[in-house]
């Protein structure tokens, strides 16, 4: 194989593995709803609002943009940014101390 094709398909598993991983990290909030409601003292509408439109909206809304700008920017590094954005609202979520902190993070995740 040459460098070239090696090179082709080590970037093709990246990508599919960093897609599995935005994939499962929309999900990865529902096994932990009770917990998320007993810790910020919140009730179903506000679970469904973070579940559903904070992370949907944002990727919604961000993606014409987005779409935009990697006509401008060097699509690596745009890529990069955005992965390093996603990979840093992620963290966020895991830290988040209050409900309006773990909300604002979701729309980061949705952008990122």
């Amino acid at each position: 194989m040459t460098r070239d094709r090696w090179q082709s398909w080590l970037l093709l598993s990246l990508l599919t593995a960093t897609a599995v991983i935005a994939f499962s990290h929309r999900l990865v909030l529902h096994p932990f709803i009770d917990q998320l409601k007993t810790q910020f003292l919140i009730d179903d509408t506000a679970v469904s609002l973070l579940l559903g439109p904070a992370f949907a909206l944002s990727y919604g809304i961000a993606a014409l943009p987005l779409g935009m700008a990697t006509d401008r920017i060097p699509r690596i590094r745009l890529a990069a940014a955005m992965l390093v954005l996603w990979s840093g609202a992620t963290a966020a979520c895991s830290l988040a101390p209050t409900y309006g902190a773990l909300f604002a993070a979701r729309i980061a995740v949705g952008v990122g």
